[in-house]
């Protein structure tokens, strides 16, 4: 009797999870940190290419051409994903480039967050329950540094901004619910279509929650 052939399964042990961001600085150390906190249940990447394309249909762009340059092919458990700011003060062109954006992605299977005004305003979110009327995104990011100054107690100015300190499981698990109850209280339209501030980026943690 012949033996049997043994099967060798090719299921990746983790899911792939790649991120293409418009922010250069705050939200790629950010993710960073995400990636080493989700380590066991996912396999993160961030998008370098074209790291200068930052409009938001680039930047889902961005995610399109690397999901189809992954070897082998995404599998189901696997996540791309677009993350980019509202900046409601910026013309509305910026506005319909995010509707055209958001339309691109939903045709090629691309998940997108966004930020309203910035991304800085879900870092926030892990410090404290804010909603103020930071209607620009300078303004937002300004109120982000003097929050970091306040919870790290540093008088140090320095060009970059320090988060890793503030990054923890915990305060990620409360700027998630902060965040949804924000969006719930404005109506669960999309955040560039809500008044400042708000953000849906705990759908992307709901995501990783999931997968871990």
């Amino acid at each position: 009797m012949a033996r049997q052939r043994r099967v060798i399964s090719t299921r990746k042990p983790k899911a792939l999870f790649i991120i293409a961001c418009e922010d250069s600085v705050c939200a790629p150390s950010y993710f960073q940190i995400l990636a080493r906190i989700y380590s066991s249940a996912v396999s993160m990447q961030m998008v370098s290419e074209g790291q200068f394309r930052t409009a938001p249909d680039q930047v889902v762009q961005r995610a399109i051409d690397k999901k189809l340059k992954v070897e082998g092919g995404v599998e189901a458990t696997d996540q791309i994903w677009a993350v980019v700011d509202a900046e409601p003060q910026a013309s509305h062109a910026n506005i319909g480039k995010l509707e055209d954006a958001k339309l691109l992605a939903d045709g090629a299977g691309i998940n997108v967050t966004i930020s309203n005004p910035c991304f800085e305003h879900w870092l926030r979110l892990h410090c404290r329950d804010c909603d103020g009327a930071h209607e620009s995104a300078q303004a937002c990011k300004a109120a982000f540094r003097s929050e970091v100054q306040g919870a790290t107690k540093s008088k140090k100015k320095r060009k970059k901004v320090e988060i890793e300190p503030l990054i923890t499981m915990k305060s990620i698990q409360l700027a998630r619910e902060r965040a949804r109850q924000q969006h719930a209280t404005k109506g669960k339209q999309p955040p560039h279509q809500c008044d400042p501030n708000v953000t849906d980026m705990y759908k992307m943690i709901d995501a990783l929650e999931g997968l871990s």
